[in-house]
């Protein structure tokens, strides 16, 4: 028989309230070496031990206490789930000041165990508390990322990168983006930086349809595109990465139309 995801809820429920106690090991428990953790504007990290070195010296900032907490289930198939929760907590050394976080949990069957493949956050300060009619969607940058490299989309036609004496093979979907260094390239990919002798336009050039050129140092994976302004383009990871000014509107309509066709 196929092992069956837990109560994806109350794992969520002890994490959150583990978190804002300071206590990880709920959380901890649960991780993978496929486990990822998205902050806003923050760096990600890819991998259970990543995740643990990187909180473990964590200790919260100053004591607060949960005001509100909601889950919300969302069923993505038989063996993944994911849960959204939004919190609101005030501090004691801030009277009248809320925290809202939306969080995003994202759970897979691994070995026969209930895993967190995904954990995306985002923080808001407000005050009064704000509900969000919206929360129990998966925020799109979350689904975006769940659909492209947590819920293994069929595998793609892999570039050669050259990297000193050896060739590195990646998939394109796990690339972010790609910025131009000198006369070298940057590619930054989900789970590490890969820097390669291949100049920018001769990288462009072994890409496939998904992505876009926005600069002359920067080509972006339009699926992990959240949105575009004048000058600049946001992406999943909530860097935001520049588009000149001349030129915007026709990096504009390029990004748009690949975005539209992405996948084709």
């Amino acid at each position: 028989m196929s092992a069956k995801l837990e109560d994806t809820v109350e794992i969520t429920r002890a994490i959150v309230r583990g978190y804002y106690q300071g206590d990880f090991e709920p959380w901890f428990s649960r991780l993978c070496s496929g486990s990822v953790w998205l902050g806003t504007g923050e760096r990600l990290l890819f991998g259970d031990q990543a995740i643990r070195d990187y909180f473990k010296d964590y200790t919260a900032p100053i004591p607060v206490r949960i005001l509100r907490e909601d889950y919300y289930p969302v069923p993505l198939n038989a063996r993944s789930g994911a849960v959204v929760a939004e919190v609101a907590v005030a501090s004691s050394e801030s009277p009248g000041t809320t925290i809202s976080g939306i969080y995003t949990f994202v759970y897979q069957i691994v070995a026969g165990e209930t895993k967190l493949m995904l954990l995306h956050a985002g923080y808001e300060f407000v005050s009064p508390p704000m509900v969000n009619a919206n929360a129990q969607k998966l925020q799109m940058s979350a689904y975006q990322f769940v659909r492209d490299v947590i819920l293994n989309m069929p595998e793609t036609k892999r570039i050669p990168i050259p990297v000193g004496i050896k060739t590195l093979y990646v998939q394109p979907h796990m690339i972010f983006y790609v910025k131009s260094k000198g006369r070298k390239t940057e590619l930054y990919c989900t789970d590490k930086v890969i820097l390669t002798e291949l100049p920018i336009y001769k990288l462009n050039e072994m890409l496939p349809f998904d992505f876009c050129s926005i600069h002359r140092a920067y080509t972006v994976n339009t699926r992990y595109v959240t949105a575009i302004k004048r000058y600049e383009v946001t992406m999943v990871t909530g860097e935001k990465l520049p588009v000149p000014i001349h030129g915007f509107n026709e990096v504009k309509a390029d990004l748009e139309r690949r975005i539209a066709g992405a996948g084709t």
